[in-house]
């Protein structure tokens, strides 16, 4: 360190000056007005008629004649630079911006890197701390990184191998039961009233039906309706009746169509599904369909080959084929 110049406001001695101490010891009086004054204080209570004062008060030390006794540098006090940590300091002359300071026990403060928008300082434990940005190894977590913010959130879907079900919906439908497809959660049609789930075998995925030996019977007395298979339905409007069928239907499953309004009935087909009626077929596809052509027509139809095929096993009427 440098010892700053220096002079007494008022007669007396000024023992020792080091670096950023000053001990003062004398018997006088106070001083006269000092003005343009530098570096340490000592005083009482406050510097007596100073302008433009410059450093640190400290108060005045004990001894008969010291009461506002004050000594002031003429010049700014110089250090040797930089300050060491022994002293106070941080043993550095320039530290990076937006960096946080780091202790490095009786060697020099150290500083980070600055970090950039949203990321965070990791410890390490044989190194010093460094900023870095969170990620996520499996992908099943998201990061934005925005200035002093950091949001994280699921990566949708999540996986079943981490709890969680691989879909991101399970339709709109409501009372659905839920089953897993070998890669994913799904959602089952609903059943109707007095159904119940029933497995159709490995690989297939099970479905709400009627216990064997029975029907569950709908009376449909709007324009159109789907069918659920061993369900048995009266197209009941004074309108035509459309009724599609299911979409899955297992082997040997059944659905029956009674007419009983007088607008009749026909039966509509969804992508691939088809209608045999002894020797004869409706087209395949959505563009086939069977269709009443009086009130009281009625079919059973029993499926025989799953989701696709159904077979006319009964019939009343004349019923008419597209």
């Amino acid at each position: 360190s440098i010892a700053p110049s220096y002079i007494a406001s008022n007669t007396g001695t000024i023992g020792t000056v080091l670096g950023a101490y000053v001990r003062v010891t004398s018997t006088a009086a106070s001083g006269a007005a000092t003005a343009n004054a530098y570096g340490l204080f000592i005083d009482r209570t406050t510097v007596q008629n100073t302008t433009n004062a410059y450093g640190l008060y400290v108060t005045t030390p004990t001894g008969a004649g010291t009461t506002n006794l004050s000594a002031f540098f003429t010049t700014a006090p110089q250090f040797g630079t930089p300050l060491i940590l022994a002293s106070g300091g941080l043993n550095r002359t320039v530290l990076t911006s937006h960096g946080v300071l780091i202790g490095e026990g009786s060697n020099s403060v150290n500083v980070t890197a600055a970090g950039t928008s949203g990321q965070v300082l990791i410890g390490s434990t044989s190194f010093d701390p460094a900023f870095a940005s969170i990620s996520s190894i499996t992908g099943t977590i998201t990061f934005v990184l925005n200035p002093n913010n950091l949001s994280v959130d699921l990566a949708a879907p999540v996986p079943i191998a981490f709890g969680g079900t691989n879909a991101t919906s399970f339709g709109t439908t409501t009372s659905s039961a839920i089953f897993f497809t070998g890669t994913k959660e799904s959602s089952l049609s609903p059943g109707s009233t007095g159904q119940i789930l029933i497995s159709n075998g490995f690989g297939v995925a099970p479905s709400f039906q009627s216990l064997n030996g029975g029907l569950y019977w709908n009376d449909i007395t709007g324009t159109s309706s789907g069918m659920t298979v061993n369900s048995g339905y009266l197209a009941d409007n004074a309108g035509l009746v459309t009724l599609t069928l299911p979409a899955t239907s297992p082997i040997g499953t059944n659905i029956v169509v009674v007419g009983f309004g007088t607008g009749g009935w026909t039966i509509a087909q969804n992508a691939g599904q088809s209608i045999r009626f002894g020797t004869m077929s409706t087209t395949v596809g959505t563009g086939g369909s069977l269709s009443s052509t009086n009130q009281y027509d009625t079919v059973y139809l029993l499926c025989t080959v799953a989701d696709t095929t159904f077979n006319v096993i009964k019939s009343i009427g004349n019923i008419a084929f597209v």
